[in-house]
């Protein structure tokens, strides 16, 4: 990324409202920084297994999957 992609970035995950948003923001943000994966999923509280499924989704497409808000709820049986 170049510093200025990682300018917006860091723009839109401290005036985004969703908090899940704002943590793949963080944890995409210091990766690039060049944090290692273990202190980022401490700093941003995030899995790794996690953090790693997401560092593939936006390597595959763009940016603008950090902004999907598509999360699994689990439906009950009862």
């Amino acid at each position: 990324m170049t510093e200025k992609q990682l300018d917006e970035l860091f723009s839109e995950m401290t005036v985004n409202t969703n908090s899940r948003v704002r943590k793949k923001m963080l944890w995409w943000f210091t990766l690039e920084k060049s944090y290692r994966r273990e202190e980022v999923a401490e700093i941003a509280r995030i899995d790794e297994k996690h953090g790693d499924k997401l560092h593939e989704e936006v390597r595959r497409s763009t940016l603008q999957c950090l902004l999907k808000e598509d999360y699994h709820q689990p439906k009950s049986q009862l």
